[in-house]
């Protein structure tokens, strides 16, 4: 039984990193979805505190996707801050519902 729960948690971990270098931003980011976790209150003055525009709010505010202008530096701001990241470039998640339809 240990080994299928080793070879479960192998393919998970594989699987979340293989999410992660996918869906993670670069620095050609222009628009980054910021991830806030449900224990936490402030995620919306946080984000709002980087300087970012923002461009939409999901999941009962705990997926806020910022505009960062072309700004190089706005991705090392938000790593540094303890951000959870994805890039939201082109995205679905982006527009608006008018756009959606």
């Amino acid at each position: 039984m240990t080994g299928y729960a080793g070879a479960l948690v192998i393919a998970i971990l594989g699987m979340a990193t293989l999410t992660g270098l996918t869906f993670g931003p670069t620095a050609q980011s222009r628009q980054i979805a910021v991830l806030i976790p449900p224990w936490q209150s402030d995620g919306v003055s946080r984000a709002a505190g980087t300087g970012l525009a923002i461009v939409d709010m999901h999941w009962l505010r705990h997926v806020i996707v910022l505009d960062t202008g072309g700004d190089g530096e706005a991705l090392a701001r938000l790593r540094g801050q303890g951000f959870w990241l994805l890039d939201a470039t082109g995205t679905i998640l982006c527009g608006s519902i008018e756009k959606r339809i």
